[in-house]
């Protein structure tokens, strides 16, 4: 059990070893162990590699129980184990060789090249001789049990009793332990006795056989004498006055008795007492300090002469149930044998692990519980480990980064380590091994930087006895470092502290996320763009561009970008002059960069971007915005909002130079946009050469020189003159519309808010009419004819009425084969309509030729695009009230069309009257359908001939 618990100890030691370890090298090393043969491993058989080993006593002592090793072996390339052999052997001498078991132990190690453990083994082996560990308890040996008598005719004629104990001497190790412990083996002799008549009894105790003892030699009638080949001889009466006593209990010596003459007082000769005792005398030397006898340890046996003293034969005297009391005491305490004291080979320096094995001049046990007990030294505590019940104990611990000089110890803690005889031993010891510290090991430090770099080296090594911080952070095109794992955990960490104390080798590796989405298949290529949905991934474009930060400068030309969702900068906690974003492209390190990509922000907003310079340094603080410097690139469908850019020269809201690119689609929203100097500078952009510019809008900028008033609503300037616009950038203001409005046109909606330029025209709609009504539009206040109006340079607000008015329907006066009537085209989704008398609606079949709608003409079915002839200059419409059935014209689809808001068409045909008042079918092109307007998409084969085909007739 002790051994099982030992095991476990040893185990854990593996806790309070330094943190960090494992092989030095690429393989993982293993141990196994068959007797005294040890076979190491390695995991892979590439290459050379170093693994170090050795020996440590723990309860076995090397030299004494087994020759020790300590070295290293170097596998050579495709070798894979190596076998190493331990001689062990039963030489163990003196003290070495007892132990309350039959076995000692040992420990061979693997280590790494700066002496932390890789693995190790356990060695138990047999040796040596078994104390019980109730060794120091007396043991009473029964040597007579039944009856044994003498008579009182005299020492002459009594041949008297002999009785042996032999129990103790039969095992002769016993003896040499005791020895080596200066031990004593103290007796009493116990027996019950009777006697027929009043006389003397005599007890004489030898060592020895029987015919060594001397009868009556040295001694005078009646009187035990002087012990001569005796080594205790008393005399003692039973009972005078009984003739017939009873069985009384005696134990000699007399443990209360000197070693002197007559006893008086109670143990006079002639007293009247039982048991009177007459002398007791002791052989010089054998009488122990407690009041028992010393057995000498080269003596074999035991033997005890009962005698009586007399001459007339009258009586008789029995003795029974002899019995030998014998015990070993220890007489002194253990303490340490500093000249056998051995300390753990290896390297020991600062955090490394050291074993001291400490021999006593006895068997000792140590205190239950692991590392409750330790032993001070200059480099620190040591605690307890292994050895209890053997006279080597073996203590462990990790040199301390104060540690210096040689290893001194210094004593023991207040855990008692005592001998089998429950003696303790002293707390206090000096003893210099003359082991001395090694220097600081320098532990490697490792980087995996998985396809990145560092511009900066972070520290190589490291020692147990200094901190080191890793700070510098390693770069790579496309991913954002998001921290190191590795020695230092599963969670990534910008910053790595190793702290005092750690040891072993560290490893770690960069972790990275996709700055551009390619962990979803982007690759920059036209099919595949690159995806930026964070800051950093819009600021490494940047850096990129103009070879910042240790980037290889590169200007993205055939590349493609696209953003994921909206980026805010949030520019709060900035000081003044401070600026949050450096642009794409630009002038940088004495050069200029120009970003050659495309970009499509997809709609997406960039907001928050603060670009603060001062009126200094006029190359270094031009070319500021979004994207500094342009150079056959495209950028388009980017939203720049809430941003403030302040240069010295050519500051623009989107891009600053726009030199053979594309701009198109963007829009900056409530931003300044500012610049020392008085020329170029624009919301979408400041200078453009050779560039081109469509679709860009601005809503609420102002533009200017900060030394003045800055020009509101302005999307360039030049010069003084702040308020005039550039090709290419036209100003947006915002509709505000009232409950149930919808709205249509050249516009963006932004935010939930609807914006359209200046000069577009916007087509009004309103959400379910109620029958027999209309709705009437509003411009801030004022009556809107029809349901569109043209956009204003200033935001408007849009509100409607519903009226009961019957809705007269405009129509123009045409001329067709001689015949003059009233033309005009009406479509409207959500109401079916009624037209007056004199008036008819008529469809357009896929042979381009006109039907009248059902059987009058008049019906005019939701959804339904129509062409109105009549014979009165403007024809009645009117909610039919009911809805009306779909009507179908020979089975075809109806090819006119017609919208409720203004669409537009690259072709179309519509019909109209010429300059000579003809009507006719005409072609245009980029035209916007009109509001309840209707025509047909062109190109259109031959013309039209019959107007009202099912009654053949003409007009």
């Amino acid at each position: 059990m002790r051994h099982i618990l030992t095991y476990l100890l040893i185990t854990l030691l593996a806790v309070f070893l330094p943190a960090g370890q494992g092989a030095m090298a690429q393989s993982t090393f293993s141990l196994d162990m068959d007797g005294n043969r040890f076979t190491i491993s390695r995991s892979s058989g590439v290459g050379e590699e170093t693994v170090y080993y050795r020996t440590i006593s723990l309860s076995a002592m090397e030299g004494m129980h087994y020759t020790g090793v300590n070295g290293s072996y170097t596998f050579p390339d495709g070798i894979t184990s190596k076998v190493i052999m331990v001689e062990e052997y039963d030489r163990g001498t003196g003290l070495y060789r007892f132990q309350t078991g039959t076995s000692r132990m040992y420990r061979f190690e693997l280590e790494r090249e700066d002496g932390a453990m890789i693995a190790f083994k356990n060695r138990e082996i047999s040796v040596g001789m078994e104390i019980p560990t109730d060794y120091f308890e007396e043991k009473a040996i029964s040597v007579q049990t039944n009856p044994i008598a003498a008579d009182d005719r005299g020492y002459a004629t009594n041949g008297g009793m002999f009785l042996t104990a032999s129990h103790f001497f039969d095992n002769t190790y016993y003896r040499e332990y005791c020895s080596l412990i200066d031990g004593q083996l103290r007796m009493q002799l116990g027996f019950e006795a009777m006697e027929d008549d009043d006389a003397y009894e005599y007890v004489q105790i030898l060592f020895g056989q029987p015919e060594n003892c001397d009868n009556r030699s040295g001694c005078d009638d009646g009187d035990p004498g002087t012990p001569s080949r005796s080594s205790y001889m008393c005399g003692f009466e039973h009972d005078p006055k009984a003739k017939s006593a009873t069985y009384a209990q005696y134990r000699f010596p007399l443990l209360s008795l000197g070693n002197g003459g007559p006893v008086t007082g109670a143990w006079s000769q002639y007293g009247n007492s039982v048991g009177k005792l007459t002398l007791q005398k002791f052989k010089s030397g054998s009488r122990a300090d407690d009041g028992r006898l010393i057995v000498p340890l080269e003596s074999y046996g035991i033997t005890a002469r009962l005698n009586a003293s007399g001459k007339s034969g009258s009586d008789t005297w029995y003795a029974r149930n002899c019995t030998v009391y014998l015990q070993v005491v220890d007489p002194t305490a253990p303490t340490v044998i500093t000249n056998d004291i051995q300390v753990s080979s290896g390297r020991h320096c600062p955090g490394n692990t050291i074993f001291v094995t400490v021999p006593f001049t006895d068997i000792v046990t140590a205190p239950d519980g692991f590392m409750t007990s330790y032993m001070v030294t200059n480099w620190g505590r040591l605690y307890y480990l292994e050895g209890s019940g053997t006279n080597v104990l073996t203590f462990f611990g990790t040199i301390g980064r104060s540690s210096d000089g040689t290893l001194r110890l210094q004593g023991f803690s207040s855990g008692k380590f005592n001998n089998l005889s429950g003696r303790s031993c002293p707390t206090q010891f000096q003893f210099d091994t003359g082991v001395e510290l090694d220097p600081p090991f320098p532990y490697p430090i490792t980087y995996d930087l998985d396809g990145g770099r560092l511009l900066e080296e972070n520290p190589a090594t490291y020692t147990y006895d200094e901190a080191v911080v890793i700070t510098h952070m390693p770069i790579k095109p496309g991913y954002i470092f998001l921290g190191w794992t590795g020695s230092n955990g599963t969670v990534p960490q910008k910053t790595v502290r190793i702290e005092v104390e750690s040891s072993g080798p560290r490893s770690y590796t960069a972790n990275w996320a996709p700055a551009w989405g390619q962990n979803r298949g982007a690759d920059g290529s036209e099919t595949h763009p690159y995806l930026i949905s964070t800051k950093e991934g819009l600021d490494m474009v940047a850096r990129i561009v103009a070879g910042l930060d240790g980037y290889e400068a590169d200007s993205f030309a055939e590349t493609f970008f696209e953003l994921e969702n909206d980026i805010d900068y949030n520019p709060n906690g900035l000081y003044a002059g401070q600026s949050n974003f450096t642009p794409i492209g630009g002038y940088f390190n004495d050069a200029d960069w120009d970003f050659m990509g495309t970009f499509d922000g997809r709609g997406y907003a960039v907001s928050g971007i603060f670009i603060s310079k001062v009126n200094l340094n006029k190359h270094e603080n031009k070319n500021q915005a979004l994207f500094g410097r342009l150079n056959g690139a495209t950028v388009k469908n980017v939203v720049l909002s809430e941003s403030s850019i302040l240069g010295y020269d050519y500051v623009g809201g989107i891009v600053a130079i726009c030199k053979n690119s594309t701009v198109k689609d963007c829009l900056v929203l409530d931003s300044d946009i500012s610049a020392w100097k008085d020329d170029y500078m624009g919301a979408i952009v400041a200078k453009n050469i050779d560039g081109d510019l469509s679709g860009n809008y601005y809503y609420n900028c102002r533009v200017g020189n900060p030394a003045r008033s800055l020009g509101v609503g302005v999307g360039a300037a030049a010069g003084v003159d702040n308020s005039r616009d550039a090709v290419g950038a036209r100003s947006m203001h915002l509709l505000t519309l009232g409950q149930n409005i919808t709205s249509s046109g050249v516009g963006v909606n932004w935010d939930g808010d609807q914006y359209y330029a200046a000069g577009a025209l916007v087509t009004l709609a309103y959400k379910s009419v109620p029958e027999g009504r209309k709705a009437l539009f509003c411009c801030d206040g004022t009556l809107i004819e029809g349901n569109s109006f043209t956009m204003p340079t200033a935001d408007v607000t849009v509100s409607a009425s519903l009226t009961e008015t019957t809705w007269t329907f405009s129509l123009t006066q045409g001329t067709r084969d001689g015949f003059s009537a009233w033309w005009g085209t009406f479509y409207d989704s959500a109401e079916d309509y009624l037209l007056s008398e004199g008036a008819t609606a008529y469809t357009m079949d896929r042979d381009y030729r006109l039907y009248r709608l059902g059987e009058d003409g008049r019906t005019i079915p939701r959804g339904t695009a129509v062409i109105i002839i009549s014979t009165v200059p403007g024809a009645t419409l009117e909610p039919a009230g009911t809805e009306i059935p779909e009507i179908e014209v020979h089975g075809e689809t109806n090819i006119l069309v017609g919208t409720d808001d203004g669409t537009g068409f690259a072709s179309f045909v519509v019909l109209g009257v010429n300059s000579s008042g003809e009507v006719g079918f005409y072609k245009r092109d980029n035209v916007v359908l009109p509001p309840h307007k209707a025509g047909y998409p062109a190109p259109m084969t031959g013309g039209l001939q019959d107007y009202d085909k099912q009654s053949n007739q003409k007009w």
